[in-house]
C-alpha cells in the first residue's frame, strides 16, 4: 500500500493509484517509485532500504514458509520496487576520486 510512482496492472491493493510520477532528482534523474514512510507521502532512503533487508532476511531464513503460502514470487515483486527506486537514487562520482553521489 506504501507505494510510489506508476503502479503494475497486478497490484494487489485496489484502493491505491498511481502517486508522485513527476519525482525528478536535481539534473532530472527519474526518481519515482519507492515506498512512503510511515503512511505519509515522503520517502526515506535509510528506512526502506532497512525494511526492504528485513524482508529479505525472513525469505532466506524462511524460504519454505514463501513457498508454502505461494508468496515466493510476491516477495520478490515486493522486494524489487524499493530495490529499482534506491538504485535510482545512486549516481556514480568521479573515477579518481574516493566519494560518489547520492540524490
Amino acid at each position: 500500500a506504501q507505494r510510489s510512482g506508476k503502479l503494475p496492472t497486478d497490484n494487489r491493493i485496489p484502493w491505491r493509484g498511481d502517486s508522485a510520477l513527476g519525482d525528478k532528482g536535481d539534473n532530472g534523474e527519474d526518481l519515482t517509485g519507492g515506498w512512503y514512510d510511515a503512511g505519509d507521502h515522503i520517502k526515506f532512503n535509510y528506512p526502506m532500504a532497512y525494511s526492504t533487508l528485513v524482508l529479505l532476511w525472513g525469505l532466506l531464513e524462511f524460504p519454505d514458509a514463501y513457498k508454502a503460502a505461494n508468496q515466493t514470487e510476491w516477495m520478490y515483486d515486493g522486494v524489487k520496487w524499493p530495490l529499482d527506486y534506491l538504485q535510482k537514487c545512486y549516481l556514480p562520482g568521479d573515477p579518481d576520486s574516493t566519494d560518489d553521489d547520492v540524490l
